[in-house]
């Protein structure tokens, strides 16, 4: 098991809030979750890959090269589609003598091509670009989190041009009726200018 000293916390939070000082404290370190078991599902692909990256970042000292990251991840796809995929991988590398990946990142393209969803960004433009993607029963929390991760996903990065434009209509009114003007922010009335 991996375990991360705290002086390798990002200095984000000042270590002296994190603990207070005590003579003789034992150093404490960090036990990060190894990732889930993915089964080839692609709709998990993506956060398998995460958790897979967030354990590799906090123990890089338990990889010596990208070969054992990359056959360290497979060994997580023990069914279901990834399994077969991960089998072929290993019956290619017994035939060549080594895996097909060049590095990581070469391993994390060819995942995103053969376990993730295929056009991620074409779903995403076309969920926002309609006029039936609704806040329905769900909260505004639940349907603005949704959202965000629409806009990400669509690769979107001018807030005028993608989120702006798209979606006027998604949020609910008390009735159920679409409004016919958008309220404008003012300031209020006691408020300085």
């Amino acid at each position: 098991m991996c375990k991360i000293p705290l002086r390798h916390i990002p200095p984000a939070i000042p270590r002296r809030h994190l603990y207070p000082p005590l003579a003789g404290r034992k150093k404490v370190s960090l036990k990060p979750s190894f990732p889930p078991e993915f089964s080839g599902d692609r709709a998990s692909g993506k956060a398998f890959l995460t958790s897979c990256r967030t354990y590799i970042h906090l123990c890089p000292e338990a990889f010596e090269d990208d070969s054992t990251k990359i056959i360290w991840a497979m060994s997580y796809m023990k069914s279901g589609r990834a399994n077969r995929w991960a089998t072929r991988e290993f019956e290619q590398e017994a035939k060549a003598g080594r895996l097909r990946f060049l590095d990581w990142d070469d391993f994390e393209d060819k995942f995103r091509k053969d376990c993730m969803p295929l056009d991620a960004e074409a779903a995403a433009i076309n969920v926002l670009e309609t006029t039936t993607y609704f806040q329905g029963k769900r909260s505004v929390d639940n349907y603005l989190d949704q959202f965000r991760d629409l806009i990400y996903d669509s690769g979107y990065t001018d807030p005028k041009g993608g989120t702006h434009s798209c979606n006027h209509y998604g949020l609910s009114t008390a009735r159920g009726r679409l409004p016919t003007e958008f309220p404008t922010l003012r300031a209020h009335p006691t408020a300085s200018p």
